[in-house]
């Protein structure tokens, strides 16, 4: 309870001081060799396993040397349609169009696919995303030493507060949400679902 609750009043207070404003890896962190480079930046897919056994292809932009990593949620269904070259079919989502920028301050970006084009709305607020987003976090992890941030926009930002509320001590530095689901629409699930899901799992 008290971990949700400060995890929400964390969130609360970022977003009161802030304006609204490819490498195929399995466990060893080996992968492809840079899709993309300009300026020290590059751009890897990573294929992470997941518990059920499917893999998530997840896109990495780093500048050369990053200061910090930032899980990015995008909004939507989740689909990026993120290819193994690297190529993004659906890049108009706030979090994938910005990942240079990103990169240019100096951070690193670690954006996921869903698994096999699913839809993710309705179930961002779930135990067993919570989970895909502590693999998410884990991996960003292995792949630098800075601190590692989780960021959602719209629907993303219910898998972000999920995956804040479950995320062991230490292992993320904050979380930014914009454009944050707080009133109950067609997936059926907002960002207080994913305390609530916490709470019922952690009481």
């Amino acid at each position: 309870m008290r971990t949700c609750l400060r995890t929400m009043v964390a969130i609360l207070f970022c977003l009161a001081a802030q304006p609204t404003v490819a490498f195929a890896q399995d466990h060893d962190g080996r992968g492809t060799p840079a899709i993309a480079t300009d300026h020290g930046r590059d751009e890897r897919v990573f294929n992470l396993s997941l518990n059920d056994g499917e893999r998530l292809s997840v896109l990495f932009a780093t500048p050369a040397s990053p200061r910090g990593t930032i899980v990015m949620l995008p909004g939507g269904a989740g689909d990026i349609g993120l290819g193994h070259d690297g190529r993004i079919r659906h890049g108009d989502n706030f979090v994938v169009r910005t990942r240079e920028l990103w990169n240019r301050r100096g951070y690193a970006v670690l954006i996921p696919d869903t698994s096999d084009h699913a839809n993710l709305r309705g179930h961002r607020a779930s135990p067993a995303y919570a989970r895909v987003v502590g693999g998410l976090v884990a991996l960003a992890r292995q792949q630098g030493s800075g601190p590692v941030f989780l960021l959602g926009t719209s629907q993303g930002t219910i898998a972000a507060v999920n995956g804040a509320a479950h995320a062991p001590a230490g292992s993320i530095a904050g979380v930014v949400l914009t454009e944050s689901v707080s009133v109950m629409g067609g997936s059926r699930e907002t960002v207080f679902s994913a305390c609530q899901s916490a709470l019922k799992n952690n009481p």
